[in-house]
């Protein structure tokens, strides 16, 4: 029971701890603002602070753009507080995006380690307040995104626009989709988009158009003078697993590691992946082995592994098969195996040469044994 309370009770706090945009053991909640400027805007925000030990000082500051309009109900706390912060913006702000005001946090401590009410922060966190300010005249942000997709399946897009100027606009825009170098379709529109609005455009290609492979899409926007473009890429997926790499070179008379790096051309999940590889010498089977499963993310590639006992296989040359079996599809490629004697190891190479050396002693005095020998029967 008391191990179960503690298991509670370390859950609890964590979930606590997650609300906290953090850094060490202080914290501040929630962790962002964002208004959009307005003649005089008044808001009033409230900030929860906290820091681990309920007895540690905590100083508060402010920083970044538009300081002098920000009041704060406290500059300091003991271990936490609830932090009022309040502003109001003038009738004009000459800079135009984004303005941010930061609200800090820190903990107070001496240079020796000692807690107090100033002197420098040893753990601190800031919380910005963005406010946005719209650029003069007509201005336009945007993004464009294709989406992988997979044969026989539309091609969807999206393009979001934020018009961030004073003025309301018009605006057209051409997509364009290459292969290579080949325009495969392209799509245009216009739009009106009011000042201070999002917009946010959906379409699809028809799949019919597109072959598995690789695409560019372009994307040029045009309002007023200007002009912005952007591109992204796009892939569209076949049902095929293919086999990109694998180990090719063997040491006879041992088991061995293989190898085989597999591509998903999928845009999709695939699941229950594996491999089967078989080793044969004019017909006869030496040698065969199946991988475990594996799960294929979309377009992934990764390598699937296991052990080939090459006990009963001599150096030499071989016909290898490799078969990927996924779902109810499977691909197979024969290659070529090559079994080589396995280098002599350290143990080996010393022991040999300790029988050379000991063999060419025996030799050396067999020749002294000799030369002496008929060396005496002269004397005599």
């Amino acid at each position: 029971m008391v191990r179960l309370n503690s298991v509670f009770i370390s859950i609890f706090l964590i979930l606590f701890l997650i609300q906290f945009n953090s850094a060490g053991s202080l914290g501040m909640s929630p962790s962002y603002f964002s208004f959009n400027f307005e003649p005089g805007l008044e808001k009033t925000i409230t900030i929860g602070v906290a820091d681990s030990d309920p007895n540690q000082p905590i100083l508060i500051y402010l920083a970044g753009d538009l300081n002098e309009y920000v009041n704060l109900s406290s500059k300091s706390f003991v271990g936490s507080g609830e932090l009022i912060v309040s502003f109001k913006l003038p009738e004009e702000i000459e800079k135009p995006g984004t303005n941010r005001i930061i609200i800090g946090s820190k903990e107070a401590r001496d240079e020796t380690g000692e807690e107090t009410s100033f002197i420098v922060g040893a753990s601190a966190i800031q919380i910005p307040i963005d406010i946005f300010v719209p650029y003069p005249g007509k201005y336009i942000e945007a993004e464009f995104e294709v989406f992988n997709t997979n044969e026989g399946e539309d091609v969807p897009y999206t393009i979001s626009l934020s018009n961030l100027g004073k003025e309301d606009l018009d605006f057209s825009y051409v997509v364009e989709v290459y292969s290579n170098e080949e325009l495969i379709i392209s799509a245009n529109n216009g739009y009106h988009l009011e000042h201070n609005q999002k917009m946010l455009i959906s379409e699809e290609f028809n799949s019919s158009l597109f072959k598995p492979g690789n695409y560019r899409a372009t994307l040029k926007i045009s309002y007023s003078d200007k002009e912005i473009n952007l591109e992204d890429d796009f892939v569209v997926g076949t049902y095929f697993m293919n086999i990109t790499d694998y180990t090719y070179k063997f040491i006879a008379n041992k088991i061995n590691p293989l190898i085989i790096e597999v591509s998903s051309l999928w845009n999709s999940k695939i699941e229950e992946v594996y491999a089967e590889i078989s080793v044969t010498d004019e017909g006869e089977l030496k040698s065969s082995f199946k991988t475990s499963s594996y799960i294929f993310q979309p377009l992934e590639s990764k390598n699937i592994s296991g052990y080939l006992d090459a006990s009963e296989i001599e150096p030499g040359r071989y016909i290898g098969k490799i078969q990927i079996n996924y779902e109810n599809e499977s691909y197979s490629k024969l290659v070529a195996f090559y079994f080589e004697k396995a280098e002599m190891s350290l143990t080996e190479k010393l022991l040999i040469g300790s029988i050379i050396i000991i063999i060419i002693l025996i030799l050396v005095i067999i020749i002294l044994f000799i030369f002496l020998n008929k060396k005496n029967k002269r004397k005599r």
